[in-house]
């Protein structure tokens, strides 16, 4: 009796640890500052407990956020977690190393975007996103208005910062064409590329922390592909002169190429936090640092082409071996 007991509160603990899955990623999605999150519990479930049972899962949280929510939000949810959670998991059945899985998933993803942007905005795509970001961004006067009561210590504390602060939103309200256009031409597509290598980057390590493994590939010795550099040095020469057309595609590139950079830098730090044994908290402590500041990391990613940081890690503990004289 005992045993079926517990055989039945295990099955139960499973069971509403299966269940609440879709609810953490429907509250890391209506967090702001999380919801680059919010594919990995469906990720977490489709290689824990089966493909089925990661559809399932993802029925279930776009359940949840039909009823939550409004039909926009309801787009947005799914097109930023069911869709990318399924994609990911789906195109790790193939065995492929991590880099690749990565970038496969996030040019699958940016063509469905396209797409999807394409047929909303009846193929005028630019136009479509120009007068959403420009009656947005005029909009923000009034939306500081209408939430004012969440400022008000700041307003009573600091009333002449608030004031500028609302002047200044006042400023970039009226020129609020000009701004749309700067940004959807000069950071939009590398920005959308960008974020999305970080979260998956982000998922395939969580996924290893919670003992769910996509390869055997040891991330700490990642790197980018060393002729990755030329196009750093391309992009970074048209970013700084201004040329119509060449100079708002090298703004995207380098914004990509920063991040990639970015990501071999945290590597090299993984591989150094490992060497070293460093405890948990060390270790949390350490990568707060480094996303705090980002260029540090992209700085050692770029320069690791040259120097080749984890073949110099651990040398200085190496002692000579001395040979007996004959």
């Amino acid at each position: 009796m005992n045993l079926s007991y517990q055989n039945l509160k295990q099955r139960i603990e499973s069971l509403g640890q299966f269940l609440i899955l879709p609810f953490l990623s429907l509250l890391f999605f209506q967090s702001h500052l999380l919801i680059f999150l919010a594919p990995i519990p469906l990720m977490y479930g489709f290689k824990r407990h089966g493909r089925r049972a990661g559809y399932l899962l993802s029925f279930l949280a776009l359940g949840l956020a039909l009823t939550m929510g409004s039909p926009a939000s309801f787009l947005i949810f799914l097109v930023t977690t069911p869709l990318v959670a399924l994609l990911f998991s789906e195109l790790s059945q193939f065995k492929l190393p991590t880099d690749q899985l990565i970038l496969r998933t996030t040019v699958l993803l940016v063509v469905i975007y396209m797409g999807i942007l394409g047929c909303v905005s009846k193929g005028h795509l630019y136009v479509f996103l120009h007068d959403h970001a420009t009656q947005y961004i005029s909009s923000l006067p009034n939306l500081l208005d209408q939430s004012e009561a969440s400022f008000v210590s700041f307003k009573k504390l600091n009333p002449v910062q608030f004031e500028q602060f609302k002047e200044k939103l006042t400023q970039v309200a009226q020129a609020a064409g000009a701004i749309s256009a700067s940004w959807i031409q000069e950071k939009l597509f590398g920005y959308m590329i960008g974020g999305l290598l970080l979260a998956l980057w982000l998922a395939t390590v969580l996924l290893r922390f919670f003992h769910v493994s996509l390869s055997r590939e040891d991330l700490t010795k990642w790197k980018a592909p060393d002729h990755l550099v030329w196009l750093f040095i391309a992009s970074f020469f048209f970013n700084e002169i201004t040329i119509p057309i060449l100079t708002p595609i090298a703004k995207n590139i380098f914004a990509i190429v920063l991040v990639i950079y970015f990501l071999q830098g945290v590597a090299i730090a993984a591989f150094y936090f490992s060497y070293k044994n460093y405890a948990l908290f060390q270790k949390a402590l350490g990568y707060i640092l480094l996303i705090l500041f980002p260029f540090l990391p992209a700085s050692f990613g770029l320069f690791d082409l040259w120097i080749n940081f984890r073949s110099h890690i651990g040398k200085q503990n190496k002692k000579p071996v001395l040979k007996p004289k004959l």
